[in-house]
């Protein structure tokens, strides 16, 4: 891979892990083949200790993290969970195996673009299903992990936004019955189709914020022209 998919991988996923924890290296490792897909601090120094992280979705092990301590001395519980939390981020990524790799780098850069530019914007991920499926899986996202990495298409606020085919904009999620809570400081919502060639629904950008309203008429053209550079991927 290029250096820019080496980049926007690290930097969305691997680059804070490094930074917060203070490791020597990290390297991101796809299960069907044993080499690197990207790493920071790309050489390993030969001090420290060296270990590897298993990356499961919905159970199935997609890759590993592999990762290089500055010391002898292993991470702590805490530590370990940041760790975790890298790994369930990456897995919808990684389990995505339908879509090659470079369309889902650019859905990756286009929903990391997304965010950067809207500081509210405390969520962003992409769900994959049309109405006629039995569910929604989730395929890519920044934020923090989430156990709704399958939505049925009858349930939430995105399952109602594929089934009727429209943007839904939900200024005050606690009173939408509809609502699937992933964080107890989620306020507001918004779900954007995203219609393939012919039309259809085949996915959504979702989107939780921790303000009320946060989603104003600009915000929102913003995500739907989103939308609308991801149905040019899929």
């Amino acid at each position: 891979m290029n250096s820019g998919t080496r980049d926007i991988l690290a930097e969305v996923y691997l680059d804070p892990l490094l930074k917060t924890l203070h490791l020597s290296g990290i390297a991101l490792i796809e299960c069907q083949g044993q080499e690197s897909i990207v790493q920071s601090a790309r050489d390993f120094p030969g001090d420290g200790s060296f270990f590897e992280f298993e990356i499961k979705f919905a159970g199935k092990l997609v890759g590993r993290l592999d990762y290089q301590t500055q010391s002898d001395l292993p991470l702590n519980q805490t530590q370990l969970m940041s760790v975790k939390a890298v790994a369930d981020q990456v897995a919808a990524f990684l389990a995505w195996t339908e879509m090659a790799w470079e369309p889902r780098l650019e859905i990756l850069q286009i929903l990391r673009d997304l965010k950067r530019k809207n500081s509210g914007f405390d969520w962003i991920g992409l769900y994959r299903g049309r109405a006629s499926d039995q569910e929604l899986i989730l395929s890519v996202f920044i934020g923090a992990p989430t156990e709704h990495t399958h939505i049925p298409v009858s349930s939430g606020i995105c399952g109602a936004a594929i089934r009727e085919d429209r943007t839904l904009n939900i200024a005050n999620v606690r009173a939408d019955p509809r609502f699937i809570a992933c964080s107890l400081s989620t306020q507001s919502e918004i779900v954007v189709p995203i219609r393939n060639a012919e039309g259809i629904a085949v996915a959504e950008i979702d989107i939780d914020s921790n303000k009320l309203d946060a989603f104003t008429a600009i915000k929102t053209a913003q995500v739907e022209a989103s939308a609308l550079k991801i149905s040019k991927l899929l």
